[in-house]
C-alpha cells in the first residue's frame, strides 16, 4: 500500500462527531503516552505470531524422513526454542494488554467524573434559576398588594365625590341635617383616610425592609453560588483543557499506531508471501538433498559391504600369516624367490631326478608364496583405500572434480568476455579521441542563436508602474491566448523576492498556478526559463545534474545542466533566467540540491559547480579549468511544492534561505489590457539598479519592519520557542524596500516576512495554547492598526485564526 493511500485512510474519519469510533477525539480510542512503545511491541509480537504459525508449517513439511540430517534436526530444535520464546512473549503481551485496558478504564472513569461534576454544576445553576424565579414571583405579589390598596383608596375618593354630589341635590330640603351628616361623614372619611395612609406607610416600610432583606439574602446566595460555579467551571475548564491536550497527543500517537498497524499488515503479507516462497524453495531443495543423501547412503552401504568383505579376507590372510608383518612376508617371499632362482640355475646345470623333485617342491613353494603375496597386496590396497576414504568420500571427489571443471569452463568464458570488453573499450576510446564529453554544451557554443546578444530594454525602471505593467503582461499570453490572474500583492512579493534570494519556494494546493507563475513572469520579463520535473527517487546531485560514463567517455548532460549552461551564453548573459523545479519536494532537496543550497550562500564569484575530477579536452567554452561551471548571477531557482502524503517537508534551513510564497486558492479577476505593445527583454543590470535604489530610499522603513518583528521576539521566544538570526535582517533590508517601491506598504511587507519566515512554524503544532495565540493575534492587530491591512488580507492573522479554529477557539 502506498504512502498516499495510507494518508487518505487517515482522512476518512468524521472529526466533528465525538462518538464516532474513528474520531481521534473519542476518549475510548486514547492510549497512555508512556505505553506507545509497548503498543509497537504488540505489533512486533503479532508479526512473530504469524511467523511462528508459518514456521511450524515449514517444520512439518520439511521434517526429514531419516535420522542422518543433523542440520534439519538442529533447525527443528531452534524452531522449538523459538516457539517457547514466542509463548513467553505471548504471555507478556497478554499482561501488557491487560495493563492497557486497565489504563483505558481509568481514563474513562476520569471522563465520567468530569461529566458528573458538570451535571452537578448544572443542578446548582438550576437551583439559582429557581431562587431567581421565586424572588420575581414574590415581587409580583407585593406589586399586586400595592395595586389593591391603590384601588381601595380610589374607591373611597369616588364614594366621597358621589356623597358630596347627593348632599348638594338635597340641600334645599334639609340643609342643617345634611350638613351634620356631611360633617360626620367628612370626619369619618378623614379618619379612614388617615388610617389608610398610616397603614400604607407602615406597610411600605415593612415591605421595603423585607424586600431589601430578601434581595440582600438572595444576592448573597446568588454571589456565593456564582462564585462556586465559576470556580468549579474554571476547574472543569482546566481539566478539560489538560484532557484535550492529552487527547490531542494521544490522538496523534493513535493515528501513528494505526499507520504502523497498516504498515505491519503490509509487511506481514509480504513476509507471508516471501516465507511461502522460501518454504517451497527450501522444501524442493531439501527433497533434492534428501534424494541425493539417499543415493549417497545406498552407495556408502554398498561400499561398506565391499569393505566388510575385504576386511574378512584381510582377517583370513592375517590369520594365515600369523603375527608376521608385511615386511617379514616380503622378506620370506624374496628369500623363496632367491631359492627358486638358484634352484633353476642348479637344475639347468644338474637336471637329475633329485633336482627335478626339488624344483617341483620349489615351484610349489613359489606358488604358495605368490598366492600369499597377492593376498597381502590386496590387503595393503584395501588399507590404503580405507585411509583415503577416511579423508574424503569418493562422491565428494567426483563433485569437486566436476566443480573444478565447471569453474575452469566459466573462467575461460569470462576471460573471453573480458577480452571482448577490452577490445570494445579500446575501440570506444579510439573513437572518442578528440570528442568532448559534453556534446550538448559544445553544440551551444557553436549555435549562432545562443552566441548572439539580443536587443534589451535599457530604460530606467520605476518599480510601481513596472509591477502594474508586469501584472497585465503576466495575465495574458498572446501566443496561447491563455489568461492568468494573480493579485498585485503576489506580483510585488515575487518581484521583491528576486531582490532577496535566488531560491524561491511557491506553495499552495494543486491548481493555484504555482508552476504557471514563474513561467509567465519569464515571458513577461523576456527572461529565459527551463522546466525540470523532479522525480521521487532522486538521492544525490547526479540525478539532477547528470553523470560521467567512463567507458563511453561521455557526460550525460541533464536538462538542468543544459539550462544552467544556456543561462551563461551571450544570448542570456544580461537577462534573467528562471529554472523551475516542479514538484521540488517529491524527494529531499537537501540531498539532490545540497550543492546549490550551499553555493547560493557564497559570494557570486565563489559559486562554482565542479562537474569532473580532472580536466577534459576539448572542454566547453564556459568551463573553467576544463571541469568546473560557474553558477551565474542571472539565474534563479524556483521550486514548486505541494504538501500531501506523496511529498516530504523542506528542512528549516531551506525555508530560511529561500523566498517563500503561499498562493491562495482563488484569485480575484480583473480587466486585462490586451493591447499592450511588445517590448525588449528586461536588462538584469537595470533591474538590479532599481532594486538598489529602492533599498537606499526605504532603508528606514526596512529597519522599522525589523524592529517590529524584534518587538514580538519575547512573546514568540517565550511562548512558542521561535527565534531567528542575522540572515532575516539582511533579507528584510532587501525585500521590504522593493515591496514599498512597487506600490505596497510597510505592513504588507512585514506581514509577508512574518507569516512565511516565522508564523508558518506554528502550523499544526500540538503545544500551541489558545491564550498565547490570542495574545499574539491582539498584539499584531494593534501593530497593524491604521495601516489598512484587514484580517482577510493579513497572512499572519489568517495563520493564527487557523490555529485557533483548529484548537476549537473561534
Amino acid at each position: 500500500m502506498s504512502k498516499n493511500s495510507r494518508r487518505n485512510k487517515k482522512r476518512t474519519s468524521t472529526p466533528n462527531n465525538p462518538n464516532n469510533p474513528n474520531n481521534p477525539n473519542n476518549p475510548k480510542l486514547e492510549l497512555d503516552q508512556k505505553h506507545q512503545t509497548e503498543a509497537k511491541q504488540l505489533n512486533d509480537i503479532a508479526t512473530e505470531q504469524a511467523t511462528e504459525t508459518l514456521l511450524e508449517s515449514a517444520i512439518a513439511v520439511g521434517k526429514p524422513t531419516t535420522a542422518n540430517s543433523d542440520d534439519l534436526c538442529t533447525a527443528v530444535e531452534q524452531a522449538k526454542q523459538a516457539q517457547h520464546i514466542f509463548e513467553a512473549l505471548k504471555k507478556e503481551t497478554e499482561s501488557e494488554k491487560n495493563k492497557l485496558e486497565k489504563q483505558q478504564a481509568d481514563l474513562e472513569a476520569r471522563i465520567s467524573g468530569i461529566k458528573e461534576r458538570e451535571q452537578k454544576q448544572q443542578k446548582k445553576q438550576q437551583e439559582i434559576n429557581n431562587i431567581k424565579e421565586a424572588q420575581q414571583q414574590e415581587q409580583v405579589c407585593l406589586q399586586q398588594q400595592a395595586k389593591s390598596l391603590d384601588e381601595q383608596e380610589q374607591d373611597i375618593k369616588n364614594r366621597e365625590l358621589n356623597a358630596e354630589a347627593g348632599f348638594t341635590q338635597q340641600r334645599h330640603e334639609s340643609l342643617s341635617q345634611l350638613e351634620k351628616e356631611a360633617q360626620i361623614l367628612r370626619e369619618t372619611m378623614s379618619n379612614h383616610r388617615q388610617k389608610i395612609l398610616e397603614e400604607r406607610s407602615e406597610f411600605e416600610i415593612i415591605l421595603e425592609s423585607k424586600q431589601n432583606e430578601f434581595i440582600k439574602n438572595q444576592e448573597a446566595k446568588r454571589n456565593k453560588l456564582e462564585s462556586d460555579y465559576q470556580k468549579e467551571l474554571q476547574k472543569i475548564d482546566k481539566e478539560s483543557l489538560s484532557l484535550l491536550k492529552e487527547e490531542a497527543k494521544l490522538n496523534k500517537k493513535h493515528n501513528q499506531l494505526k499507520w504502523d498497524i497498516e504498515s505491519l499488515k503490509e509487511d506481514k503479507q509480504s513476509f507471508n508471501e516471501y516465507l511461502e516462497k522460501s518454504i517451497i524453495a527450501e522444501k524442493t531443495e531439501f527433497e533434492s538433498k534428501l534424494h541425493s543423501e539417499k543415493q549417497r547412503l545406498i552407495a556408502v552401504e554398498a561400499y561398506r559391504d565391499q569393505l566388510e568383505r575385504k576386511l574378512r579376507t584381510y582377517e583370513e590372510a592375517e590369520r594365515r600369516i600369523g603375527n608376521r608383518s608385511p615386511e617379514e612376508v616380503f622378506q620370506e617371499l624374496e628369500s623363496v624367490r632367491k631359492e627358486r632362482d638358484e634352484a633353476k640355475a642348479e637344475l639347468a646345470t644338474r637336471p637329475d631326478h633329485n633336482a627335478q623333485k626339488r624344483l617341483q617342491k620349489l615351484e610349489n613353494l613359489y606358488k604358495d608364496a605368490q598366492q600369499r603375496d597377492y593376498e597381502q597386496q590386496q590387503q595393503i590396497q584395501a588399507l590404503k583405500r580405507q585411509r583415503d576414504q577416511n579423508q574424503i568420500a569418493v562422491t565428494e571427489l567426483e563433485a569437486l572434480r566436476e566443480q573444478k571443471q565447471s569453474l575452469k569452463s566459466s573462467n575461460d568464458l569470462l576471460q573471453a568476455a573480458l577480452e571482448d570488453l577490452r577490445k570494445d573499450v579500446d575501440e570506444r576510446i579510439r573513437r572518442a579521441d578528440g570528442v568532448s564529453p559534453f556534446p550538448a554544451c559544445i553544440a551551444m557554443d557553436s549555435e549562432e542563436a545562443h552566441q548572439t546578444k539580443t536587443s534589451l530594454h535599457d530604460e530606467e525602471i520605476n518599480l510601481k508602474t513596472f509591477s502594474e505593467d508586469l501584472r497585465q503582461r503576466v495575465a495574458y499570453d498572446r501566443e496561447t491566448q491563455k489568461e492568468l490572474f494573480y493579485s498585485q500583492r503576489d506580483i510585488r512579493s515575487f518581484l521583491a523576492g528576486l531582490a532577496m534570494s535566488h531560491l524561491h519556494l511557491l506553495q499552495g494546493i494543486s491548481g493555484t498556478g504555482k508552476t504557471s507563475l514563474p513561467l509567465a513572469m519569464a515571458r513577461a520579463l523576456g527572461a529565459g526559463d527551463g522546466l525540470i520535473e523532479i522525480q521521487a527517487g532522486w538521492r544525490d546531485r547526479h540525478d539532477l545534474v547528470g553523470h560521467f560514463n567512463a567507458f563511453e567517455r561521455r557526460f550525460y548532460e541533464s536538462e538542468f545542466l543544459q539550462a544552467l549552461y544556456l543561462a551563461q551564453c551571450p544570448q542570456y548573459q544580461d537577462r534573467l533566467f528562471f529554472i523551475v523545479l516542479d514538484e521540488m519536494n517529491l524527494s529531499h532537496p537537501e540531498q539532490y540540491f545540497a550543492d546549490f543550497i550551499s553555493a547560493l550562500e557564497q559570494e557570486p564569484q565563489n559559486r562554482i559547480l565542479t562537474l569532473m575530477e580532472s580536466a577534459v579536452a576539448p572542454a566547453p567554452d564556459l568551463f573553467t579549468e576544463g571541469r568546473k561551471l560557474k553558477i551565474p548571477e542571472n539565474i534563479w531557482f524556483i521550486g514548486t511544492a505541494n504538501h500531501d502524503e506523496t511529498t516530504v517537508d523542506f528542512a528549516p534551513k531551506t525555508y530560511d534561505r529561500a523566498h517563500v510564497m503561499e498562493l491562495p486558492r482563488h484569485q480575484e479577476q480583473f480587466e486585462i489590457n490586451r493591447q499592450l505593445s511588445p517590448r525588449h527583454p528586461i536588462t538584469l543590470s537595470k533591474l538590479n539598479k532599481s532594486f538598489k535604489k529602492a533599498q537606499n530610499k526605504y532603508r528606514q522603513e526596512a529597519e522599522k519592519a525589523y524592529a517590529f518583528i524584534e518587538q514580538q521576539g519575547e512573546l514568540l521566544d517565550k511562548h512558542f520557542n521561535l527565534g531567528w538570526g542575522n540572515r532575516l535582517e539582511r533579507q528584510m533590508k532587501s525585500y521590504v524596500p522593493v515591496v514599498i517601491a512597487a506600490g505596497g506598504n510597510l505592513v504588507e511587507a512585514t506581514d509577508s516576512i512574518l507569516a512565511t519566515k516565522l508564523l508558518r512554524k506554528l502550523k499544526d503544532r500540538y503545544d500551541n495554547r489558545p491564550e498565547d495565540l490570542k495574545k499574539l493575534r491582539s498584539q499584531l492587530k494593534t501593530g497593524f492598526e491604521g495601516l489598512q491591512l484587514t484580517e482577510k488580507t493579513s497572512q499572519s492573522i489568517r495563520i493564527l485564526d487557523y490555529e485557533l479554529h483548529r484548537l476549537g477557539e473561534d
